[in-house]
C-alpha cells in the first residue's frame, strides 16, 4: 500500500463527495484505510506463513485459542472471533486438525456441542510466529506517539460498537 495508492483513493472519494454532496468522504477514507491496512497486514502474515501449511486465517484461528483462558472453544465462538461462516469455519477447523495443530471433542455435559482444544503442537506453531510478528507489530507503530494509538483504539473500538448496532442490510429484490 504505497502512498500513491492511498492518494488515489482520497482523490476518488472526493470526486464521490463532489457528485454526492452528502457523502461523508473523510469516514469513508477512514474506513477504506482501515480495510486497506487490513488487507495488508493479512498479505504480509500470508507472506511470513508461506513455508509453512498454515493460511493466514487458519493462523488468526490458532491465535484465538491461543488467546483463550481456557484452551478450548467451540466452532461458533471461532465463527464470531474470526468473522468466517459457520461453513468456512470447518474448512479451517479441518485443515487444523489434520495438521495436528487442534482437536475436536464433543462437550461431556452436552453433546450436542464440539469444543475445539489447541495441541502442544499447535502452542509450538504460534510460538515460532509471535516473536517475529511482534516485532513487526513494533516497527508498524514506531512512529506513532503513545497518545495517538490510545485515541486511535478508542476510536476503533467505538467503531466496532457502532457497527455491530447498524441494523444489517436486508435483501433487495428486483422489480
Amino acid at each position: 500500500m504505497g502512498v500513491s495508492q492511498v492518494a488515489r483513493l482520497e482523490a476518488g472519494l472526493r470526486r464521490i463527495g463532489g457528485r454526492v454532496p452528502a457523502f461523508p468522504v473523510q469516514e469513508a477514507l477512514t474506513l477504506r484505510l482501515v480495510a486497506l491496512l487490513a488487507r495488508g497486514l493479512a498479505g504480509r502474515l500470508d507472506d511470513a506463513l508461506a513455508g509453512t501449511a498454515l493460511s493466514e486465517v487458519e493462523f488468526r484461528a490458532l491465535m484465538v485459542l491461543f488467546s483463550r483462558d481456557e484452551t478450548e472453544t467451540t466452532p461458533s465462538d471461532l465463527s464470531d472471533a474470526l468473522a468466517q461462516s459457520p461453513a468456512g469455519v470447518t474448512r479451517i477447523t479441518d485443515q487444523l486438525q489434520a495438521l495436528g495443530l487442534i482437536t475436536r471433542t464433543v462437550d461431556a455435559a452436552d453433546r450436542r456441542r464440539v469444543l475445539l482444544h489447541l495441541t502442544s503442537a499447535g502452542e509450538q506453531q504460534v510460538g515460532l510466529f509471535l516473536p517475529a510478528m511482534s516485532q513487526s507489530i513494533e516497527a508498524l507503530f514506531d512512529g506513532v506517539a503513545p497518545a495517538d494509538r490510545h485515541r486511535l483504539q478508542q476510536s476503533l473500538r467505538q467503531l466496532c460498537l457502532g457497527l455491530e448496532a447498524l441494523p444489517r442490510a436486508t435483501s433487495r429484490s428486483s422489480p
